[in-house]
């Protein structure tokens, strides 16, 4: 569900220019009272409208809910590189899903699985079968090993902060 908002700046010295922000336009920012990332909401600066004495800008925000990558689901992207083979686990080293994607999965990437549970991997992750001065894989299968934590839904309104 997006959100629009319109955020009114003012100036600390000066003022603003008439191109003020507008090599921000369609960037994903952050401002004060919307959402930081970690709570699951992204922020793009879609209109920019600087007042003709430069004493305030207005900017047209909209929001909307980070998309995570699903680690469940049939869609695959077709490249001529060979997709990465997944094992993610809980901290307690239960196996939670086995995935083949199109990259392997870094630090604080959010994941989804189908009954939509967001998970967060939190530790570095591994390859148990790979040789660590060759990077040959010494098994069959290349298998990346993930730690996954579970990731609190995201509010359901984006200028709602958590500290």
């Amino acid at each position: 569900m997006p959100f629009v908002a319109r955020v009114t700046a003012h100036p600390d010295v000066g003022g603003f220019q008439p191109t003020s922000f507008r090599e921000l336009l369609g960037k994903h920012i952050r401002l004060p009272g919307l959402a930081e990332p970690s709570t699951g909401w992204r922020h793009t600066l879609v209109d920019v409208s600087v007042a003709d004495d430069g004493s305030s800008a207005e900017l047209t925000v909209h929001s909307e809910p980070h998309a995570a990558i699903s680690l469940d689901r049939n869609l695959q992207i077709v490249t001529p590189m060979p997709n990465a083979r997944i094992k993610a686990h809980d901290r307690d080293g239960g196996l939670l899903a086995e995935s083949s994607l199109p990259a392997p999965l870094y630090p604080g990437q959010l994941v989804q699985f189908s009954d939509n549970t967001r998970w967060r991997v939190v530790e570095e992750p591994t390859w148990p079968h790979r040789d660590p001065v060759s990077g040959a894989c010494a098994g069959a299968i290349d298998w990346q090993h993930v730690v996954l934590q579970p990731e609190p839904a995201p509010s359901t309104h984006p200028t709602e902060a958590t500290e």
